[in-house]
């Protein structure tokens, strides 16, 4: 009830020509395999995915036994089998295939779920952060799309799997997520139930280790459509809850001139562009250094920074 057929003679003929040859050799070592998450979106959008990962009702044992079985060496990848997550490489490139799990955060101290394997494809989707990375494409071209993920992509909306505040909930970085979502695709908006559960739940984010937000605010920053989501995120309040030395003195419609190539360059922007008078350099220095232990910098960065500042390539 969820497939709908996908044409080859429509603006996806680049990506599926690539998806096709991937997921048939793919399919001779592990069968059933569903493509899944960002890839997915991607090739629906027009553009060629950068990885491809897939998804599985095969437990990690026989998957593992497969791989073996085609003569490829087997790698775990990251948590390995205790998640489902097992590799192998294809061409040079490597491959990541996941048995379909559901998950359980027990622990309110950790980020890491409970995981139990599960048979259904719509439960493995099920747990995902959005409805745009909650679609999956199988063997023979059909599109698996249980939370309607294609209509919001045709919405340029960014909207929570099920419960938004269940979402969040289970890993408060999804809020950033979702801003780097806005300020990476052109036009995209998160949905309004969505947006409401950010701004009631954003203080969860300091359940989050500080490198992680650090992560997401530099993909937030270097993205095409920074200075919407960054006004996006100083009007919810995420700004404020997360830079409030920023955050008191923004006038967000000076995000407009953000600038710069590199990630140094882009932080002494969008430093410099966070008040509404003339700082001196040496004073947006020091908010440099506050900032760089907030969100625990490295001295690189850091020296990169503050040498962007008092250059002035801002």
């Amino acid at each position: 009830m969820f497939k709908d057929r996908i044409s080859c003679r429509n603006a996806l003929d680049k990506s599926l020509k690539v998806w096709y040859t991937v997921v048939m050799n793919i399919s001779e070592v592990i069968s059933p395999s569903y493509l899944v998450g960002g890839s997915v979106r991607d090739m629906l959008m027009g553009k060629e995915p950068k990885d491809y990962d897939f998804a599985t009702p095969l437990v990690p044992d026989e998957v593992e036994a497969r791989i073996r079985a085609a003569g490829k060496r087997v790698y775990h990848v990251n948590t390995g089998k205790k998640y489902g997550t097992l590799g192998f490489k294809h061409d040079g490139e490597m491959v990541e295939v996941t048995t379909f799990r559901g998950e359980e955060y027990i622990d309110p101290e950790s980020r890491k779920p409970s995981v139990h394997f599960v048979t259904d494809l719509a439960e493995d989707l099920s747990r995902r952060d959005f409805t745009i990375n909650a679609m999956a494409l199988d063997e023979v071209g059909n599109i698996i799309d249980p939370f309607n993920g294609q209509i919001d992509l045709k919405m340029a909306l960014i909207r929570a799997v099920g419960d938004p505040y269940d979402r969040f909930k289970d890993d408060p970085l999804r809020i950033l997520r979702a801003f780097r979502f806005v300020a990476r695709y052109d036009g995209f908006d998160i949905e309004t139930h969505t947006y409401y559960a950010i701004e009631r739940q954003q203080e969860l984010l300091y359940n989050v280790s500080r490198e992680r937000w650090s992560q997401e605010l530099n993909a937030i920053l270097t993205a095409p459509h920074a200075a919407y989501a960054l006004k996006n995120m100083f009007n919810i309040g995420v700004l404020m809850t997360l830079l409030p030395d920023l955050a008191k003195g923004t006038a967000p419609s000076h995000y407009a001139l953000l600038s710069g190539e590199s990630l140094e360059e882009r932080w002494a922007s969008f430093i410099y562009h966070s008040f509404d008078a003339y700082v001196p350099p040496r004073t947006l220095c020091e908010v440099a250094e506050g900032l760089a232990a907030r969100l625990r910098w490295s001295n690189n960065t850091k020296r990169g920074i503050k040498s962007a500042l008092m250059e002035g390539r801002v």
